[in-house]
């Protein structure tokens, strides 16, 4: 009989003998409990889809401050504060992150977060300067030959956000195939939605 899950169990053993005879013997209680190894697993798990969670707060913010401004529904000084506010809370989260030993089997799953948390940091930072940019160009009519963004900071917001996403699907998959591995577990938060 094999045990994955803790709890209090009766155990029998059955003897055959060579005519096909069979004894049980008297129960035997157990406590089954589980490892150490397993519960720095689910302590890890438990913090690190907490942080997914807010991760994925920190991008709908984001998002929505980006799309409000070009759809004018926010002016792009508004939006600046905004990106500047989140990469600061990303900074802090990457932080935190960066505190908690990654137990052996989620070594690749926990610098694969920290890669994503980074990429996503940098398109903030982009994002600040392109909004500073568009702020100049929205209140004096135009820009350096009027001409939006002329530094391009909104591509390279863009690029970084796409490694961002790249970066969160290998995270997902690799911290997912571990979870399920080495807790049983289902899929975590998804850190890209």
């Amino acid at each position: 009989m094999g045990v994955n899950k803790e709890g209090d169990y009766l155990i029998r053993v059955r003897a055959f003998d060579w005519k096909g005879n069979s004894s049980d013997s008297d129960p035997v209680h157990v406590v089954a409990k589980e490892g150490q190894e397993i519960m720095i697993c689910r302590d890890y798990v438990a913090k690190v889809d907490g942080l997914i969670t807010e991760f994925g707060a920190y991008r709908k913010k984001f998002q929505n401050a980006y799309t409000a401004a070009k759809n004018g529904k926010i002016s792009y000084a508004e939006a600046g504060y905004v990106f500047d506010e989140v990469g600061d809370q990303r900074r802090e989260l990457l932080c935190r992150l960066n505190s908690i030993p990654a137990p052996a089997p989620f070594v690749v799953a926990h610098n694969l977060f920290a890669q994503q948390i980074s990429y996503a940091i940098k398109a903030d930072d982009l994002a600040v300067l392109w909004a500073r940019d568009m702020a100049i160009w929205e209140t004096s009519g135009m820009y350096y030959g009027e001409e939006p963004d002329p530094n391009g900071y909104e591509k390279q917001m863009q690029s970084a956000s796409a490694a961002c996403q790249k970066k969160a699907v290998e995270f997902r998959n690799e911290y997912n195939a571990q979870r399920a591995a080495q807790l049983n577990a289902g899929p975590a938060p998804d850190p890209a939605a």
